[in-house]
């Protein structure tokens, strides 16, 4: 049986949407120990960058409410 490989979407993201991922792992309680082991992180858990984005932009708004894309990423919340 062969291994198939997929490609990490998060190697091909525009520089500005890197950064705003990258300020959000700088700030934040990771697993990860470096920035490229986060992206690979986030790729085997899954995720794909809008995801990401969208996750990152619902925990920066204003209004101090907080919205939830996936089901997994409420959950998630809850336990934390």
């Amino acid at each position: 049986m062969s291994e198939t490989k997929t490609v990490n979407p998060f190697d091909y993201l525009p520089e500005d949407k890197l950064e705003i991922i990258r300020k959000d792992f700088e700030q934040g309680n990771y697993r990860s120990d470096t920035f490229e082991e986060h992206l690979k992180s986030l790729h085997e858990d899954d995720m794909i960058p809008e995801e990401v984005l969208d996750i990152i932009e619902s925990r920066n708004e204003p209004d101090g409410k907080k919205t939830f894309k996936t089901s997994d990423e409420f959950i998630k919340w809850l336990n934390d």
